[in-house]
């Protein structure tokens, strides 16, 4: 959640996930008592997928883009690739307000 006036009102930014394989990965080390706290920890961001709401693909950290299998889908669903919005990972995680300043998470003040 985040919020562009100090909190009056909250939106969402970004949906995140973790691959199952990743989600694995991280339950496994968070049953033998890993610290969630440290950069490179349980919460290390390799499995992990990001989507704007409303969009339709989700992003991978590794593969920002995962081009061509977002493409091939579109095709699959008869749509024309061409006019898809590809982003990157940091373009999603990076949520603006309007007036283009960052948004705040909230509970991070």
């Amino acid at each position: 959640m985040f919020t562009c006036d100090h909190g009056d009102t909250h939106f969402v930014g970004y949906l995140l996930r973790f691959k199952p394989e990743a989600k694995l990965r991280i339950e496994s080390q968070l049953k033998l008592g890993a610290d969630t706290r440290g950069n490179r920890g349980p919460m290390d961001m390799n499995g992990a997928e990001v989507k704007r709401p409303g969009d339709s693909a989700w992003v991978g950290y590794f593969d920002p883009r995962d081009t061509g299998k977002v493409i091939q889908d579109a095709i699959r669903k008869g749509q024309d690739p061409r006019k898809l919005k590809l982003y990157t990972f940091d373009e999603i995680t990076k949520v603006s307000c309007p007036d283009g300043k960052y948004a705040i998470p909230v509970g991070s003040d």
